[in-house]
């Protein structure tokens, strides 16, 4: 798959998340209007979830919409809400605005549905329903809609992964990381849920080598970031049995 990052990307791939947020501090120099902080400002929250900030993003995406300064089409961040909503586990308010996306009129034709079923994937995986949520991402890719590449594609491989996971399906799940690290082989994050996966299924030669690409990819990652120090105790626990 073609793969362009941006700069933000690039380093949250290495786990340098903080030098990715400060890539949108500079961003916010030349931006001429609200138009232009609203997109600088989408990226970043997209970033802030993945970092487990979403008390964050939800105060963000409470405030956009009640901005007079930002054009109308650009006040809808509803799918932040969603999303934030359910990292914070808030499923039943997650459900209840996720119910006004699908009842609202679509702007872009079938474009929307992405990102619904994708929401609604989020919603059954936080609830324990991995079935649905693997009926909700194939719909993504039954109907022809899946982006090729970037950010959006990893984190729909990243929920498949994690549904066939929950199912037991482990095979299935490993298969999702391995095409994924195929594929993007900078995203090294892969290499961390791969361990894990493989130690689950009892490859523990395997998931120990996962775990070493991922503590060497991510050398110079954030301090304090919960996947290397996980990894690093799961390595510890392999190599000292």
């Amino acid at each position: 798959a073609v793969y362009s990052p941006s700069l933000p990307i690039l380093y949250m791939e290495g786990g340098q998340f903080e030098k990715a947020l400060g890539c949108f501090e500079k961003a916010r120099q030349y931006g001429s209007d609200a138009g232009d902080e609203i997109f600088i400002e989408y990226q970043r929250n997209r970033i802030l979830l993945r970092m487990r900030r979403p008390a964050e993003v939800l105060r963000w995406a409470r405030e956009v919409p009640k901005r007079p300064d930002i054009p109308e089409r650009h006040r809808d961040t509803a799918r932040f809400q969603v999303r934030a909503l359910v990292a914070l586990d808030s499923l039943e308010t997650a459900r209840s605005v996720f119910a006004e996306i699908v009842a609202a009129k679509p702007l872009f034709g079938r474009a929307h549905l992405f990102p619904q079923d994708k929401l609604r994937a989020e919603i059954a995986l936080a609830e324990g329903d991995p079935e649905t949520a693997i009926a909700a991402l194939l719909d993504i890719k039954r109907r022809g809609i899946i982006y090729t590449a970037g950010l959006w594609q990893i984190e729909w491989r990243e929920a498949l992964a994690c549904a066939h996971s929950m199912a037991g399906r482990l095979d299935e799940a490993a298969a999702v990381h391995e095409k994924m690290l195929n594929d993007f082989r900078g995203h090294f994050i892969s290499h961390y849920e791969l361990g894990k996966i493989y130690e689950e299924m009892g490859r523990t030669a395997e998931a120990a080598r996962q775990y070493e690409i991922f503590l060497e990819k991510w050398k110079d990652a954030d301090e304090g970031l919960p996947q290397p120090e996980d990894a690093r105790r799961r390595l510890a626990a392999l190599t000292s049995s």
